[in-house]
């Protein structure tokens, strides 16, 4: 029996399946540069965020060391400017958006994403996404600060599912405060209402 894949590329084989060449993605926690590397292999460029300024150093190293530092643009601050930040001409033209919460692996695991701007974070992601774009979310509700952002995240979308499909995907070891992944498709629904 097959080995089940950890969320992390479970994630991957999503986006994967849904980026082009031509398509534009945003990695919302940069961290150490995984997802970001990731992003950039399949995207024709990428818009990269980290509130700490050691991930944005290990994503820098990490781009430069797979020859990506030219497809990626990195942001030192906070996923909740994600709107701000990216030019106007790249909004709703974002395929893919990619958030990876918690803390910095290998850093200080008090520093953790917050629920109030990751809200903020996805309702920008709202505004970037081109119609049928996709986030993927992984949330670790185990560890201290982690439930209350997964609370907050739950709410957020029960708020927000006439514009989203939601797809939840469990890890394969089920137990309290495993990791979930989300999988957010932005619906056309709206954007047609009003057409016979």
């Amino acid at each position: 029996m097959p080995k089940p894949l950890p969320l992390t590329q479970h994630a991957h084989q999503i986006i994967r399946a849904h980026l082009t060449p031509d398509d534009y993605a945003i990695d919302a926690t940069a961290g150490n540069g995984h997802d970001t590397v990731f992003l950039a292999r399949h995207a024709a460029h990428v818009f990269a965020f980290d509130i700490q300024k050691q991930a944005i150093k290990n994503t820098k190293k990490r781009l430069h060391d797979e020859g990506f530092s030219n497809k990626v643009t990195l942001y030192h601050r906070s996923h909740q400017y994600l709107a701000e930040a990216i030019p106007l001409q790249f909004h709703q033209r974002i395929k893919v958006i990619t958030f990876n919460l918690g803390y910095l692996p290998g850093s200080d695991k008090q520093i953790i994403t917050q629920a109030e701007s990751t809200l903020k974070a996805l309702g920008a992601s709202l505004q970037l996404l081109a119609p049928n774009g996709l986030i993927t979310l992984l949330i670790y509700p185990g560890h201290s600060g982690g439930d209350t952002e997964y609370l907050s995240i739950q709410h957020w979308l029960s708020q927000s599912s006439e514009q989203l499909h939601i797809n939840i995907i469990e890890s394969a070891r089920i137990r309290p405060g495993s990791p979930l992944l989300y999988v957010l498709q932005k619906t056309t629904f709206n954007n047609t209402l009003d057409k016979p």
